[in-house]
């Protein structure tokens, strides 16, 4: 049987409910999908599928170190990413940003 989220999920990355959220490989873990293209550890085991979804841990492991607050929501609760205009020193959680308008770039080192 298919992994279905059949009550209201939340992100393990910025802990909203609802929205395009997709499985995990951790067990009843379900993320974004812009949360998990924007968050450093995380990477989509199937690309073509966008799922699942690993690296939570990893980002989990960082979000416990860092305990950064949302600019935006204010929550100090989930993983929020550094705003990628050098200049700019805001913390925020993906789904914040997009909620708000903000544009984000992908660097590949």
């Amino acid at each position: 049987m298919a992994n279905l989220c059949i009550v209201v999920c939340s992100c393990a990355l910025c802990h909203k409910q609802g929205g395009a959220l997709k499985p995990s490989t951790e067990p009843h873990k379900w993320a974004h999908v812009v949360c998990a293209l924007y968050t450093n550890e995380t990477y989509f085991v199937n690309p073509d599928a966008m799922e699942p979804i690993d690296g939570l841990n990893a980002a989990n492991v960082r979000v416990k170190r860092q305990r950064r607050q949302c600019w935006l929501c204010g929550i100090k609760e989930g993983s929020v990413e550094k705003c990628s205009v050098p200049s700019c020193k805001a913390h925020f959680h993906v789904s914040c940003g997009v909620t708000e308008g903000a544009s984000f770039e992908v660097y590949f080192w």
